[in-house]
């Protein structure tokens, strides 16, 4: 099937911060998912009944903070319970944030979630299960290619399944540069050609 294979360009997506630095294939942000994440520790194997407690720890003591953020150098700084930057359409549990994103066009969908005009959690999973949670009030979109943060560290942070822990320590909190950007066409798919015979 891969004789005469269909060749697709993919992006990936590069987080660095000043403890290192990891790739991403569909996701990387900040807010609801990465705290749920960082409760349900991902490196103990799956577990529902874990990610159903970490899911209603999360819900219940999250609290936004505010982050000074530029895509583009465009200023996006704010308060958000959720922010993503989208290499693919959806990510994790099958979260489908992004449902016009492209992971061959060189570009990164930021998915944000603003704390003033919160909606209701219900709205926010209904939203994800009719595929528009990017028409909800509260939900910005926007597109672009580097992303540049000031990262408190009082947060966590996630590229895919990896979590970026909160620098707990008070001694070690501060402001620390992140960088997130899109690596355009950083590999490529093979996809095998469906043969139509007669």
């Amino acid at each position: 099937g891969l004789k005469n294979a269909i060749r697709r360009p993919f992006d990936m997506g590069y987080l660095r911060t000043p403890f290192g630095q990891t790739y991403f294939l569909e996701a990387c942000g900040f807010g609801y998912f990465a705290t749920g994440l960082e409760t349900y520790h991902p490196d103990e194997g799956k577990s529902i009944l874990r990610s159903l407690a970490a899911a209603a720890q999360t819900v219940t003591g999250f609290t936004a903070e505010e982050c000074r953020i530029t895509l583009d150098c465009e200023d996006m700084s704010g308060i958000y319970i959720t922010f993503e930057v989208m290499n693919t359409k959806s990510f994790g549990f099958r979260f489908n944030l992004a449902p016009q994103a492209n992971p061959s066009d060189g570009l990164l969908d930021i998915v944000a979630v603003q704390e003033e005009g919160r909606d209701s959690m219900i709205n926010y999973i209904t939203g994800l299960i009719n595929n528009d949670f990017q028409e909800l009030p509260s939900v910005e979109t926007k597109r672009g290619r580097k992303l540049e943060m000031i990262w408190p560290g009082t947060f966590p942070l996630h590229a895919d399944a990896e979590v970026i822990s909160a620098v707990r320590e008070p001694w070690n909190a501060g402001l620390f540069p992140v960088t997130i950007e899109v690596l355009p066409s950083a590999f490529e798919l093979w996809l095998p050609r469906m043969e139509t015979g007669g």
